[in-house]
């Protein structure tokens, strides 16, 4: 069995997490404001969190099936760089782009303050 990973978010923006080991043990937790990432925490704290957590492999499991759930949840996305493809949903401009798979040339712009 291969280990697994689950988010599920409430009407309140809160997200139940549930881990599971290879071995079939199962753990959950809750996070009533979750961060976008959890890159930055230990393995002290994913013990905390989840009883069946015990090696920093299982911690780097966790955190990255964290980013991929989080992102499917709240629909976050990482910002687009050269070669990523995007699609034009709606172009109030110009209808002959709807639906057009564009191809990024640059990375993303960012405004900035000219100060």
């Amino acid at each position: 069995m291969k280990p697994t990973f689950e988010m599920i978010k409430n009407e309140h923006g809160g997200v139940e997490m549930t881990y599971t080991t290879s071995g079939g043990k199962q753990s959950s937790t809750y996070f009533p404001g979750p961060p976008e990432d959890i890159d930055h925490v230990c393995l002290d704290y994913m013990k905390g969190r989840f009883a069946n957590v015990r090696t920093l492999k299982q911690v780097d499991f966790i955190k990255r099936k964290y980013k991929e759930a989080y992102q499917t949840v709240f629909g976050a996305m990482d910002e687009l760089k050269v070669g990523d493809k995007v699609v034009m949903h709606t172009c109030l401009e110009a209808k002959r782009y709807e639906g057009k798979v564009w191809t990024c040339r640059t990375d993303q712009f960012k405004a900035s303050s000219g100060s």
